[in-house]
């Protein structure tokens, strides 16, 4: 489901950020990725990652996902 909408002052873009469960396939990177990966909890690269976004929405997903757990 969705996750959380993201929009920052100085950017025309607004990033949609759903929460999704994997059940098949292969990760693969798209044309304008370099790499993809996938890491657990303790492993995300958070000084490897590009985007304001992205670490917002991983915090969100982490934050939901561990309370939801307890």
């Amino acid at each position: 489901g969705l996750l959380n909408v993201y929009s920052y002052p100085r950017s025309p873009n607004v990033i949609v950020v759903y929460a999704a469960e994997v059940v098949s396939g292969e990760l693969q990177a798209c044309d304008e990725s370099v790499e993809a990966g996938a890491f657990g909890p303790a492993e995300i690269p958070w000084e490897e990652l590009g985007f304001d976004s992205t670490r917002e929405a991983l915090q969100d997903y982490l934050r939901l996902y561990l309370s939801s757990k307890t």
